[in-house]
């Protein structure tokens, strides 16, 4: 019996160790290649290393698998990852978060299935949770006069002359160019244009940037990738909060092709724009309508022409729904939110309809799929929905939006709105 007891202690070791599910073996390989490339990669591209923190998320059931053990202690190690169920913050996304008071990098279940992208993604993601270190902080400027015609038309031929740049190493410098004075005339026309725009483009356009030359793809392949990154243009409801996810790649490739001295100039100088005009030694100047042709500037206009008009009527159709009397109108204390970038609606530079918004306060959460009101006034932010169909002292729901209230709030029904307070 003495023989026995050790193998008894084995096999009943092995039985405790659940059979590893498709996500987590999936997940696991997925960590494993990142980690490949970003020690291959060898921290060269900003001087930093990208092998971060990273945790796969499914946000169905908050299984997850890490590159490394969980602040709790609680995730069990397996094929060198960790797996376990993942305690952080309420949000689910891919972003960076602060999680047992290290930054990690979040990608969400299930990623892309293509290597390449999935790559891409997962150095975005770890750039942004190496940003502040580098020198690049955090900036989620809201872009509302980027839903304008005349701005969205002025933005589309700068990415079209900064894409044929790439593709044509002989007239590049022509092309820059006709970039540079579309950015210059946008800029005149917006006031807020220059600093908003270049503020989201050194946070968001930087961690594209870096996650579209890490990714794996070929020159040749990386160009064609952004080529039908624009081509898609047409298809993206909003561009308030996205566009630095194509002007970032272009200027960075572009300025990757003079060398890698315009990271150091990025840092005190905060513009693509002007560095490139540096490098490039490009004063822009005036650009005929003949020469934005060539651009697509016939296309384009006539485009965003219908499209204006389009959202018009959009913006119409949801302040309808939710500009009524006994709406649900919410003060943002703390918010943690989620939503779709691409799915924003400019009224003014204090007012975006957001289509789809997910928050939670400290009063609790509001998930919102068919549009909420946001305005930001005197340093604060509010949101509004239309008015509730079914109401208690701590939940709500109404037309795409579900209210559900932390404890010590209840919802306030006042002479015209509903809004929530603290017991």
């Amino acid at each position: 019996m003495k023989k026995l007891i050790p193998f008894l202690i084995v096999i009943a070791g092995c039985a405790s160790i659940p059979k590893a599910s498709d996500f987590e073996m999936q997940a696991a390989e997925y960590l494993r290649q990142y980690k490949d490339a970003c020690i291959k990669e060898d921290g060269v591209t900003w001087k930093h290393s990208l092998c971060v923190p990273m945790v796969i998320v499914d946000p169905n059931n908050l299984k997850a698998v890490s590159t490394e053990p969980d602040p709790e202690g609680r995730f069990e190690k397996f094929s060198n990852v960790y797996r376990g169920t993942y305690s952080g913050g309420p949000h689910y996304a891919n972003t960076s978060v602060k999680w047992g008071g290290r930054n990690w990098s979040m990608v969400v279940w299930p990623l892309p299935e293509d290597q390449i992208r999935r790559t891409g993604l997962m150095f975005h993601e770890a750039f942004h949770s190496i940003q502040e270190d580098v020198g690049f902080p955090m900036n989620n400027a809201l872009n509302t006069h980027l839903d304008q015609e005349e701005a969205r038309i002025l933005l589309r031929l700068e990415w079209n002359a900064l894409l044929k740049a790439l593709e044509d190493s002989a007239h590049r410098r022509d092309h820059v160019g006709v970039a540079l004075q579309m950015r210059k005339l946008r800029f005149k026309k917006y006031p807020e244009a220059e600093k908003n725009e270049e503020s989201m483009e050194m946070s968001e356009g930087v961690a594209e940037y870096t996650g579209m030359k890490l990714c794996g793809s070929t020159p040749e392949q990386t160009v064609e990738a952004l080529r039908k990154k624009i081509e898609a243009v047409p298809e993206i409801s909003s561009l308030t909060r996205s566009s630095a996810y194509y002007s970032g790649p272009l200027y960075g490739l572009l300025l990757d092709t003079k060398g890698p001295q315009w990271k150091f100039m990025a840092l005190k100088m905060r513009s693509f724009g002007k560095i490139t005009e540096q490098v490039f030694k490009i004063e822009p100047g005036p650009v005929s309508i003949a020469v934005l042709k060539n651009y697509g500037r016939v296309e384009i206009v006539k485009f965003e022409t219908q499209r204006a008009q389009e959202t018009k009527d959009k913006i119409a159709r949801y302040l309808s729904q939710i500009e009524k009397p006994g709406k649900l109108e919410i003060v943002l204390n703390s918010p943690q939110a989620v939503f779709n970038p691409y799915g924003i609606l400019s009224i003014d530079a204090n007012t975006v309809i957001y289509e789809t918004y997910e928050v939670r306060d400290e009063w609790g959460s509001l998930i919102v799929k068919e549009g909420t009101l946001f305005k930001f006034h005197d340093n604060r932010a509010s949101i509004a929905v239309s008015p509730p169909s079914a109401f208690s002292e701590n939940a709500a729901q109404g037309i795409g939006w579900e209210l559900k209230l932390a404890p010590g709030w209840k919802l306030i029904k006042g002479t015209s709105n509903f809004t929530v307070k603290r017991l």
